[in-house]
């Protein structure tokens, strides 16, 4: 089953979850999070270039590659 992205209508490969409390971002593989409820879905090309918030960190938790970095968005 094809999930669309919340941006464009390309196949969404990641959800994107906020922790607002601890200002910090997720991004995790889309498969077991096709709950709308769940986050925001994203193709790669908009979860490439997702930018949190100034101060919020971003964990990538794709199974691609895992890596944290800091938001530098505004």
């Amino acid at each position: 089953m094809m999930v669309a992205c919340v941006r464009c209508s390309g196949c969404a490969t990641t959800m994107l979850t906020y922790d607002h409390a601890g200002a910090a971002a997720f991004l995790d593989d889309v498969q077991g999070h096709e709950r709308l409820y769940d986050g925001m879905l994203l193709c790669e090309r908009h979860a490439s270039g997702f930018v949190a918030p100034v101060g919020w960190t971003t964990t990538d938790r794709r199974a691609r590659g895992s890596r944290d970095f800091d938001g530098g968005g505004g």
